[in-house]
């Protein structure tokens, strides 16, 4: 552990994320969160999850969905999947 960074309980991070404890295990379970960089296990510690790195994660993901929609070059009749045309995301 870094001793500058701060280090949250499960409890914590759900308070923060305003997440369930549920939401932070897939984040853990699929691989979006790597131990030794997105939290640690200490022995004889429970799971602590590293502020920061979780921060720069968050910084790094956006929403494919939106993106797309902002990006005025995309005609969103014909490059955007069936799912997302002729709906009130799309008109302008």
């Amino acid at each position: 552990m870094i001793d500058n960074e701060e280090y949250l309980t499960y409890k914590e991070i759900c308070e923060r994320l305003k997440v369930d404890r549920a939401s932070i295990k897939r984040k853990i379970r699929g691989g979006y969160w790597l131990a030794g960089t997105h939290y640690v296990n200490p022995p004889g510690m429970h799971i602590r999850f590293c502020w920061g790195a979780i921060k720069r994660w968050m910084s790094t993901q956006s929403s494919p969905k939106r993106s797309k929609l902002a990006d005025p070059s995309i005609n969103p009749e014909t490059e955007l999947p069936p799912h997302f045309r002729n709906n009130n995301l799309t008109k302008q």
